[in-house]
């Protein structure tokens, strides 16, 4: 029995390579908290907050409960972490856990304080969990453990339930929860108003205009059949859907058993109720009239934020869904808009008139929880970025006056916050003052002398505007804590000026800083943003949302004198709806109705082995395996292991294998063990094998580019047991990997990254007999811009060399059999382009949001050992269809065809393509 027939059956190795990456940065002394429904854990040095944190969270469990009537109730892992300056916070299965972030999202969620929005949120989310697990969704939880229950869960119930009732929790169970807040929702006012989309197009989402998020159109429709239909409808649809939980199908049937409607119909019924609403409201409104100052008419979805102004210009950053962020100057003689640079889409940014500064979140090149928010400032005449900070945590920069300073927020890893004074040029601190415990500080702004410093602070008890006396360091509140959604303070002469929704809708409201008298200032129908202070003229900038199109910006003169006064007690423009709200959940409750446990270690060995999924699945690596297996990860993901019985499809053989993967430290360790017993050669053998692969996954990004490289290697024992005496034959394989990209993303409706590189290659090989079985190659794919805009040309070439015995590592010549040869090299080049955005809706089966074409040109050359080559040329147009099925939303895919003229043999050829790929 020769080596070489066992490769020739087809018996080929490969590198391990993973994109696993550590989570959590070691060194972190993790402790734990437990109750009746959670296991709490949690870095030390937030133990003050945690207890606060689990004592809150469990009652919220059991008081949503009871909105659901009887479910599985379960224990679910909670973890804080306050290593990241993500504000974030999710609920996953497999393993079934949740993770809250430390850093509070700045005035644009909710003035709930940051944890207790979390609490009703994501604890909702855990609720629905335990609820959903019946039925059918239950008998998948036994077939497949957490897989099968999260596969059953967000196959049958879309996310627009899941993450709308999320946000009716929020607003139901509180003062401040973000149904509260009309600049949430007011895009969904315009369409509501304005337009007459379907509830296809809200469900799948649309390339050509911007519809409300799930969490906006969700929270709508979800209170809609709760007020409408009474408090159980939900749980007897839900009832109905864990049944039979089908994509659509199930969701269907459930709406149609408890209210006798479609969910077109039932869709139609609350748009119906909100344009009469909204309509009343708008024409009892008292507009107050404002000047546009941009040329022309945006055509398509637009928003801009204004950041400076002065005299003659003002700059603005810009998103829009067919060009990526930008930012712009708008003169404001003739208001011609014109493109300067590109710069970031999130994060606070400021602007002295020379420069540009904002913050980017910069991730760990190891470990995925931990990120910092670093300064990058550009200056505008040479449009040269300096990256001013390295590894800080900055927010919402915001330039001086005099523009040789910068204000910023620094959010410690306690979870309270410090106001940071930088030399604009260099960054060094100038000074540092702290504010209250307990308090999120954001948006700093200064006064008109550079001596005070204007921002709103967050905490449990709402949002407030608060002043730093940058003399004394004395922090004052201005305007008394409420959940009134205070945003974006700005001075102006005695007064500041800040968006609110006090008066019902988003407007801008002015407090006079001598008798604390607070005015109305605007009145605009759909909600305006962004105020923007000018220095020199009575003039204030926003953004006012205008319809479809978005907003734009306009100016408004200041004339306190034609101010509308605002009542101290006006504010609460919307009824409570809930029983009980957060704010009844006070420390002060008895000792025992909530029993939590002592603060104790958390060991991350102790949690090694959490097997929470097992039943049938395909191997990844070969794709012709069917695997019957157990899986394990920690909750905190530090190790995944696989365990089970394998099934090979082509060779009819029989299997086990253990894999384990081993990412708490770095590098990423991997071990992959299988046995099979396999006849070749007529020889009844055992296929042993056990690698050792190592990866070095690194994230790299740097502002608004993406960098990512991973490098890898493994090395093992591959042996071959005859099971009637004959010699055992071994070798040991040795593989090499790696993938690197930069890219640069393009716009919403962008095909391809804007610009980009891609590369991957590796080796594979038998050191003993390094001439019959070796394998190197190397692929390279660059994007470019095409000629038009959301156009892409892709270039790619590829090569490899092997002894023969290996598959082609890339996709072969477009129209032909893909072959394998001693050499091959291939160069290919590709032109994407978008044709139209018919949303275009199958009932519930299919949505077509996009229909885009493609020009191709493939051309590659094969050579031989004895020196004989032969070349395939193909070109040939792609028509592709991206679309969802049966509303599957968070699941791309996309059918198309595809026609190629085959150059070599001057015939035609044909093939469907299903995600990108031939049939």
């Amino acid at each position: 029995m020769r080596l070489r027939k066992l490769i020739q059956n087809g018996l080929f190795f490969f590198i391990i390579t993973t994109s696993l990456q550590a989570q959590f940065a070691p060194g972190v002394n993790w402790k734990k908290l437990e109750s009746d429904h959670f296991t709490l854990i949690f870095p030390e040095e937030i133990e003050e907050q945690a207890r606060s944190v689990l004592q809150r969270a469990e009652e919220v469990y059991r008081r949503e409960l009871v909105d659901f009537g009887k479910a599985r109730e379960s224990r679910w892992p909670l973890i804080l972490t306050n290593s990241s300056m993500d504000s974030n916070g999710y609920v996953t299965l497999a393993p079934r856990k949740s993770v809250w972030y430390g850093t509070p999202a700045a005035e644009s969620l909710s003035s709930l304080g940051w944890y207790d929005l979390l609490t009703l949120h994501e604890t909702r989310h855990m609720v629905q969990m335990d609820y959903m697990n019946q039925g059918f969704i239950r008998f998948l939880y036994f077939f497949g453990g957490e897989l099968g229950l999260t596969a059953g869960i967000h196959l049958s119930v879309p996310s627009w339930y899941l993450e709308g009732d999320a946000v009716a929790a929020e607003t139901r169970y509180s003062e401040g929860g973000r149904g509260r807040d009309p600049l949430f929702y007011n895009q969904m006012r315009v369409l509501t108003l304005d337009e007459d989309f379907s509830y296809q197009k809200f469900v799948n989402r649309s390339y050509k205009h911007f519809i409300p998020n799930q969490y906006a159109f969700g929270y709508f429709l979800a209170s809609y059949i709760r007020r409408e239909y009474g408090e159980e409808s939900w749980n007897r649809i839900l009832k109905t859907t864990a049944v039979l939980p089908l994509p659509a199908f199930g969701l269907y049937l459930g709406a149609k058993r408890v209210t006798g409607k479609s969910w077109t119909i039932l869709f139609r019924d609350m748009m119906k109720e909100l344009k009469e609403q909204w309509t009343a409201e708008e024409e009892a409104l008292v507009l107050i009239d404002n000047e546009p100052i941009l040329k022309g008419h945006p055509g398509e979805y637009t928003s801009y934020e204004t950041i400076f102004a002065d005299d003659s210009i003002l700059l603005a950053r810009k998103l829009s869904l067919t060009e990526p962020p930008v930012l712009v100057q708008i003169s404001l003689k003739d208001g011609m808009e014109e493109t300067l640079f590109r710069v970031s889409s999130q994060g606070g940014i400021s602007s002295n008139g020379h420069s540009v500064a904002w913050t980017w979140i910069r991730s760990s090149a190891l470990h995925l929880y931990q990120n910092w928010s670093d300064l990058v400032l550009l200056n505008l005449s040479s449009g040269k970025k300096t990256y001013l900070t390295r590894k800080a945590r900055y927010l919402f920069p915001a330039y001086s006056k005099e523009g040789d300073r910068l204000a910023v927020v620094n959010w410690l890893t306690d979870l309270n916050g410090e106001i940071h004074i930088l030399n604009a040029e260099t960054g060094d601190i100038l000074d540092s003052f702290p504010v209250p415990p307990g308090l999120f500080p954001a948006y700093p702004s200064w006064s008109e002398d550079d001596q005070t410093l204007y921002f709103t602070l967050q905490g449990e008890e709402g949002r407030s505007i608060a002043s730093l006396d940058l003399e004394d360091g004395r922090v004052t509140i201005l305007q008394d804590f409420s959940m009134e959604t205070v945003k974006r303070v700005t001075p102006w002469k005695d007064y500041l000026l800040f968006g609110s929704n006090a008066s019902g809708y988003e407007n801008i409201m002015a407090l006079d800083l001598r008798t604390g008298t607070k005015y109305q200032v605007s009145s605009r129908p759909y909600g305006v943003q962004y105020p923007y202070a000018s220095d020199s003229d009575p003039l204030i900038y926003y953004s006012d949302t205008r319809d479809l199109s978005g907003n734009t910006i306009v100016r408004q003169d200041l004339i306190p004198d034609s101010w509308t006064p605002v009542e101290d007690d006006a504010f609460v423009p919307y009824s409570l709806e809930g029983e009980w709200t957060i704010h009844d959940l006070s420390e002060s409750r008895e000792e025992g109705e909530i029993e939590i446990s002592d603060i104790q270690d958390y060991s991350l060995f102790s949690g090694k082995f959490n097997l929470h999924s097992w039943g049938i699945s395909p191997n990844l690596e070969s794709l012709t395996g069917l695997r019957f297996q157990v899986q394990s990860t920690d909750v905190m993901e530090t190790m995944n292991w696989a365990a089970g019985g394998e099934y090979e499809i082509n060779e009819k053989t029989w299997g086990s294998f253990l894999d384990v993967d081993w990412v708490q430290y770095y590098p990423v360790i991997s071990f992959k063990n299988s046995s099979f017993y396999r006849t070749i050669s007529d020889v009844d053998l055992w296929d042993v094998s056990s690698l050792l692969g190592l990866s070095f996954p690194m994230n790299l990004k740097r502002d608004i580019w993406h960098y990512y490289i991973n490098p890898g290697v493994s090395s093992g024992l591959k042996a071959f047991l005859p099971v009637d005496g004959q010699e055992p034959e071994h070798y040991f394989p040795v593989n090499t990997g790696f993938a690197a990209y930069a890219l640069l993303p393009g716009s919403l409706r962008a095909i391809h990254p804007l610009w980009g590189v891609w590369q991957s290659g590796g080796t594979s090989m038998n050191p003993s007999r390094m001439d019959d079985f070796y394998q190197v190659y190397t692929m390279t794919t660059l994007y470019t811009p095409g000629l038009f805009r959301n156009n892409s040309l892709t270039l790619n070439l590829s090569f490899e060399d092997q002894s023969g015995q290996y598959s082609l590592r890339f996709p072969f010549a477009r129209g032909y059999e893909s072959r394998t040869d001693f050499r091959t090299l291939k160069s290919s080049a590709d032109y994407d382009f978008p044709l139209f955005y018919p949303d275009l809706a199958g009932g519930s089966f299919f949505y077509i949001q996009r229909v885009r074409g493609s020009f191709f040109y493939d051309f590659l050359r094969q050579e031989s050992r004895d020196g004989s080559n032969r070349s395939f040329q193909s070109t040939g147009v792609e028509l592709n269809l991206d679309m969802t099925l049966a509303n599957q939303v968070l699941v791309p895919f996309s059918l198309g065809f595809r026609f190629i003229w085959l150059l070599d043999e001057q015939r035609p050829a044909f093939q469907l393509i299903f995600i990108n790929a031939a049939l």
